[in-house]
């Protein structure tokens, strides 16, 4: 998926083993807003990014309630 980040990331805590990124399409369309979770392994990629930073991920739609991206992986930021 190709977007942008609505704010920074809320990164796992106090061990956690998630974290989570809201994106949206380019266009500023929040009818397209994304959650997009990643595994604390990700964390370090996920920190540097800041809102409003045009984002490439990779993920999996898992189908379950809302829209929602499993297992995001930082392809490129640009």
């Amino acid at each position: 998926m190709r977007g942008l980040a609505r704010s920074a990331a809320t990164l796992p805590l106090n061990g956690g083993d998630q974290g989570a990124l809201w994106l949206r399409e380019a266009t500023g369309d929040t009818s397209g807003e994304v959650t997009c979770w990643f595994s604390n392994q990700q964390a370090a990629d996920f920190s540097k990014i800041r809102g409003g930073q045009e984002l490439t991920i990779r993920g999996v739609f898992n189908g379950e309630g809302g829209v929602q991206l499993k297992f995001c992986r930082l392809v490129r930021v640009e």
